[in-house]
């Protein structure tokens, strides 16, 4: 584990504060974009002779109703991930969590590239000079149970469930109801 936890510091002190590139004009704030940040790693894992790999599994899918009334669902996901050192073959693993929202079927790729590059920034530590405790109001226990318990919370989609009449997986419509990936029921 020397090796490959060497050549992890090694990138860790080539890294510097990453200026915030990218700007959310809808909720009006900057962040550090993923493509600064890949580029800029994908570079001192490759001088380093160092691999990333990732998989992820959807651990959840919930449903919600945004301010405009529109279904969004909320995808939650696991992302197990492994530094390796081609010179040595040591490797080195971690898992995160990782959140994607949307209103169709791109949830879980932001959920992905999000996890993916807070991977990169704490691994890293990549500093952005910002806080994310600065200035804000805490919530109050009365404002989370009303936002819990508002029928616009989130509602777990249950995974894994099976067609009564086929036996096939379960899928999710963009109107938030489940029905057989088969689709049995047209046949």
């Amino acid at each position: 584990m020397k090796e490959i936890l060497k050549k992890l510091h090694k990138i860790q002190t080539e890294v510097e504060k990453m200026e915030k590139d990218g700007k959310n004009t809808f909720q009006n704030y900057n962040y550090l974009s993923e493509t600064q940040v890949t580029i800029k790693i994908k570079k001192l894992l490759d001088d380093n002779k160092v691999i990333f790999v990732h998989s992820s599994k959807i651990t959840s899918v919930l449903t919600f109703q945004n301010a405009k009334g529109a279904t969004n669902f909320l995808t939650n996901i696991l992302v197990k991930y492994s530094f390796y050192d081609i010179e040595s073959g040591e490797k080195l693993r971690g898992e995160v969590c990782g959140q994607g929202t949307d209103s169709g079927d791109k949830g879980v790729y932001k959920a992905i590239t999000g996890a993916i590059k807070y991977i990169f920034m704490k691994n890293f530590m990549i500093p952005t000079g910002d806080d994310p405790e600065k200035d804000t109001k805490p919530a109050t226990i009365q404002q989370v149970k009303e936002t819990f318990n508002s029928p616009q919370a989130p509602t777990p989609i249950p995974q894994g469930q099976k067609c009564q009449k086929c036996g096939a997986d379960m899928k999710l419509s963009k109107a938030g109801s489940m029905y057989c990936a088969e689709l049995c029921w047209k046949k």
